[in-house]
This record gives structure tokens, C-alpha cells and sequence, in this order.
């Protein structure tokens, strides 16, 4: 008779703490469904200090060039400070040196400028140690909204 109690008893507890359990968790669940905010990155419609960009208002053109680089750039490189590859504001007047069509073709084709053995790559590589080679596909004019974004 007393195990028959017993059985009964650890039955009850293990009910109540399941029914515990579940209404704890239900419970969690609507206060955290009802209060969460809704935080927009990378394609928020306001200018803040997301995904490194600074707050200002850009023209088309940069807004455009900011696409671009979110979607080509944003996992190697930052406006600002270094990450895997160097910040990129501002980085043509670091390296002078480095023409503009330079840069068009390190972005397009580095492989190309690879093979013909580039004096500019190789100045510029120099400086760091990446071993990524960048060949995006943009046109002259995406490369344009990408330096309005960069400047």
C-alpha cells in the first residue's frame, strides 16, 4: 500500500512540475513575442551607425554605391577600421600611387592583374597580407556609386 502512495505522489509532482514547465515557457513566449523590437540592419531607411556606415545624408548615387558595397564589400571591409581586409573610406588617397583605373580593374579583375605581374598590385600588396582575390562584376558606373559611397 505505501508504494502504491509513493507511485501516486511522484506522479502528481511530476505533473505539476511538467504543467509548470509548459505554462512558464508559454507564458515566456507571448511576452517575448509582444515586446520584441524590430531592429531594420543594413536596410534601414534612416542613416545610423550600422553595418559601418556613418550617420549623414547621401545622395543617389552613394545610396546606391552603399548597396553595392553591403553586398560585395560589408563581409571583408569596413568604412573605418580594419576588419579581414583594410577600412576603405578615403583608401585611394592613402595609396596615391594607385591610378583609378587601377582600383576599377584590383575590384573587376585582380586576377588579370595578377598575371601580368601588376607594379601597382604589387605596391600594394605589400601592405597586406590578404589572399583574397577580388573580381566582382560592376559596370564603370556601379564602380562610380561605389567610390560616392567610399568618399
Amino acid at each position: 500500500m505505501k508504494i502504491a502512495n509513493i507511485t501516486k505522489f511522484i506522479n502528481k509532482i511530476i505533473f505539476l512540475s511538467s504543467s509548470f514547465l509548459a505554462i512558464t515557457i508559454g507564458i515566456s513566449y507571448l511576452i517575448y513575442k509582444n515586446n520584441t523590437s524590430h531592429y531594420f540592419v543594413c536596410g534601414n531607411t534612416e542613416s545610423t551607425m550600422i553595418c559601418g556606415t556613418m550617420s549623414q545624408n547621401y545622395s543617389e548615387n552613394a545610396i546606391k554605391g552603399k548597396e553595392l558595397f553591403n553586398s560585395n564589400c560589408a563581409a571583408c571591409h569596413s568604412l573605418d577600421r580594419n576588419m579581414t581586409g583594410p577600412a576603405l573610406r578615403n583608401l585611394q588617397l592613402k595609396y596615391e600611387k594607385c591610378s583609378e583605373e587601377f582600383w576599377f580593374h584590383f575590384i573587376t579583375k585582380e586576377d588579370s592583374l595578377i598575371k601580368i605581374n601588376n607594379s601597382d598590385l604589387k605596391y600594394l600588396t605589400q601592405y597586406s597580407d590578404y589572399e583574397y582575390n577580388h573580381n566582382f562584376n560592376l559596370s564603370k558606373e556601379e564602380y562610380g556609386f561605389l567610390l560616392d559611397y567610399l568618399e
